[in-house]
């Protein structure tokens, strides 16, 4: 199986590939304007008007207006509508169909099973939390994840998908929907559905000129207004069927490229889960299910190549976005014997069920799994780290559910609210000397008010009981809460971090990290990936400055630190890399050099993390500040790092 890397550049390429056939379906649909408007021209011409020479069927200022007409109304429409979804990010969409966002402590069991499900995955991950939606009119069992990038991801269920499935089954279908983000296929989903919306308004403009046509009463009595109508109406039936033909073409190009996608998600789900019954138990249910996977709402069709299972009933063929359900479950699980269970009413309940058969897509357990000890340890681990970028390891799971148990319940309960949610992330860059601090409690009290103030010291104990270690993903439980701000508080919250980090004029690495982690929360678009891909070799001095300064937060000597350098630059020996030495503000360029290296195309991120990994290694240690590096530094190149280094 590919890894998250391969993964992040096949779907750059795909996103080619549509580009260049959507490029090409739109030329097509021009050249069939052009025939139309001749033929409509050609044989709507009043019978009186008998002047006009007879029309060459060649014209190439038609022909030109034609196709680049089309393509410039399909370019708008399609542009207005993606920038529309990018500026909403996954809420955008989830809202569109009718979800509802999750409050931050729900009531519900079965709701806050599910944010606890998310929540456990995103952190063993090392992906930000994404914000949970419920789709409360839906009873199929169904789900999707929406967003351009990591960090304005969604996952959204349907109320049957909650009161249906088990938690196991269920955390089978959130593993497939991680994949999704992990795998960059939100992005091409994104662009689909502002693709398909710009080639419906062909369609649209069709419906426009057949009801202008039909409209008696603004051309009765005259034969040549008649005349003129007829050619209108004619004008919109063939736009009309122009439109919905190019329609069915996206459709065919959605559906071929969706089914490959679901066939991978479900092997992913499969590999972080080590548990082929969580999803093919939820697959099964869809089968025995009166309701299967369909999703009602009016806008649905719209983006049916992004929910879990085919919104239709039991669509098949050509235009089905999802591969057959019984191919699905055989993949998981070979061993199945075809006969769906029958789904009754209510609310399931936990169960064990045992798997039977060997799945290709089961990883077995293998020494790797725990990182040895002893001579071999440093290139074994430092391999096993790059490889686990997007992928989720049972004791990643498990440390992260132990993580979220061991939080102080004030704490957990605190991280879903926006108003205390503020208050932890002030409370984790308070300084323990009592002056600064004393400095810090003046400045918040100004910037925010007293009662922000108040729950910052109330907290304040309990967050300085998380360790160093644990910070970053007690950061990223804040991520979904610190969303709600309002402009104004998202700008006020930028201040404060910025003015709380300054109190004691000194910047630590630890928390220029962690202050760079929670502005980017706030700011998400920020960090949306730019549209040049360059290689290495193109940001060797951020290259320089990165592994330097990791060299530099891991190593006691000189010595050491010539060592560790020496390690990552192994990796890329074209670069030529040389060792910078420590220098005053050098931790303020950490920001550009970050920014720079947001650039890199996939397959060059892969070699700069595992660079990153053979320099923290380098010792066979790795201390709380290289992690928290080497984490912060692949948040930048939006590479999901699980957090086991860590431990």
């Amino acid at each position: 199986m590919k890894n998250f890397f391969e993964h992040q550049d096949q779907a750059r390429r795909n996103t080619r590939t549509l580009l260049l056939l959507m490029t090409l379906g739109v030329f097509a649909m021009g050249l069939a304007i052009y025939l139309l408007f001749f033929v409509v021209r050609r044989f709507s011409m009043p019978m009186s008007v008998d002047y006009l020479e007879p029309l060459p069927w060649f014209q190439p200022e038609l022909l030109a207006m034609s196709v680049f007409g089309t393509g410039a109304l399909v370019a708008m429409a399609s542009l207005g509508r993606t920038l529309s979804l990018r500026s909403g990010g996954g809420a955008r969409v989830a809202e569109t169909l009718g979800g509802r966002l999750v409050s931050g402590n729900p009531r519900d069991v079965l709701e806050k099973r599910f944010v606890n499900v998310l929540e456990e995955m995103s952190i063993a991950s090392g992906l930000p939390v994404p914000r949970a939606y419920v789709l409360d009119g839906e009873v199929g069992i169904n789900a999707f994840a929406a967003g351009m990038s990591s960090t304005d991801a969604v996952v959204a269920v349907t109320r049957g998908c909650l009161e249906k499935l088990t938690r196991e089954e269920l955390q089978g279908v959130v593993a497939h929907e991680m994949s999704h983000i992990t795998h960059g296929d939100m992005r091409i989903n994104m662009r689909l559905m502002g693709v398909v919306f710009g080639i419906l308004c062909i369609a649209y403009v069709g419906r426009l000129l057949l009801r202008f046509g039909s409209d008696h009463r603004s051309s009765r009595g005259r034969s040549e207004a008649g005349s003129m109508r007829a050619g209108v109406v004619a004008l919109g039936v063939g736009l009309l069927a122009i439109g919905l033909l190019g329609e069915l073409c996206a459709k065919l190009i959605k559906a071929a490229i969706g089914r490959q996608r679901e066939y991978l998600a479900d092997a992913s789900a499969v590999q972080f889960t080590r548990n082929p019954e969580g999803i093919a138990g939820a697959l099964k249910k869809i089968g025995g299910f009166s309701e299967g996977s369909v999703v009602e709402g009016a806008r649905a069709e719209e983006a049916s190549h992004m929910f879990f299972g085919d919104i239709h009933a039991r669509l098949n063929g050509l235009f089905a976005t999802h591969p057959p359900l019984m191919e699905r479950i055989r993949r998981v699980n070979p061993g199945f014997d075809g006969l769906m269970p029958e789904v009754a009413p209510g609310i399931a309940q936990p169960h064990e069920q045992p798997f039977v058969g060997f799945s290709p897509y089961q990883t077995q357990s293998t020494p790797s799994d725990t990182p040895p000890t002893g001579a071999a340890a440093n290139a074994v681990t430092s391999t096993e780290m790059t490889s686990s970028v997007g992928t989720l390891k049972p004791d990643a799971v498990a440390s992260a559910q132990q993580f979220l148990r061991d939080l102080p319940a004030e704490l957990r309960e605190g991280v879903h609210n926006a108003f205390t949610a503020s208050a932890i992330a002030y409370a984790m860059l308070w300084c323990s000397d009592p002056a600064v601090a004393e400095k810090q409690d003046a400045l918040l009290r100004r910037a925010s008010g007293g009662a922000l103030a108040d729950a910052t010291q109330r907290v304040l104990p309990l967050v300085q009981r998380v360790s160093r270690a644990h910070c970053l993903a007690l950061a990223e439980l804040l991520s979904p809460a610190l969303h709600a701000l309002s402009p104004d508080q998202r700008a006020n919250f930028h201040r404060t971090v910025l003015s709380l980090v300054a109190a004691d004029q000194r910047l630590s690495l630890f928390e220029h990290l962690l202050s760079e982690s929670l502005v980017a929360m706030i700011a998400p678009h920020a960090k949306r990936e730019v549209s040049r891909r360059l290689k290495s070799s193109m940001v060797q001095r951020e290259v320089e400055l990165l592994l330097s300064l990791l060299a530099q937060v891991g190593a006691t000597t000189a010595a050491d630190v010539e060592v560790a350098f020496q390690h990552a630059a192994a990796r890329l020996p074209e670069l030529r890399l040389q060792l910078v030495a420590p220098a005053e503000g050098q931790l303020r360029g950490l920001s550009h050099c970050l920014n720079a290296l947001r650039s890199l195309a996939p397959l060059e991120s892969a070699r700069i993390v595992d660079a990153m990994a053979h320099c923290a290694l380098s010792n066979q240690r790795v201390t709380t500040d290289e992690a928290t590096l080497v984490a912060a530094a692949c948040l930048a190149l939006s590479v999901p790092m699980p957090p086991w280094l860590n431990g």
